[in-house]
């Protein structure tokens, strides 16, 4: 879980040049990572170079991850079983 949110922490800094928030929520079976962003552009597993792989490995290493648009940018999130 560390891992991904070093790379989604990075990925906000790297792509979107705003500020970024990282929150945790811990339910009973799962835990889940959300890194917020100011920035509306939607990030996609299509067309990546190997120099943008961060969004691979949080795919690779999570149960689940998606992205949620939201008012005034977007909260990238994966989840994590117990």
């Amino acid at each position: 879980m560390v891992l991904a949110a070093s790379e989604l922490a990075t990925n906000a800094v790297r792509h979107t040049g705003t500020r970024y928030t990282v929150r945790i929520a811990v339910q009973p079976n799962l835990i889940r990572l959300e890194v917020t962003d100011a920035s509306s552009v939607f990030p996609s597993l299509q067309g990546l170079t190997d120099s943008h792989r961060g969004l691979r490995i949080v795919d690779a290493i999570s149960e689940s991850w998606g992205i949620d648009g939201n008012t005034g940018g977007k909260t990238v999130w994966a989840e994590f079983d117990l």
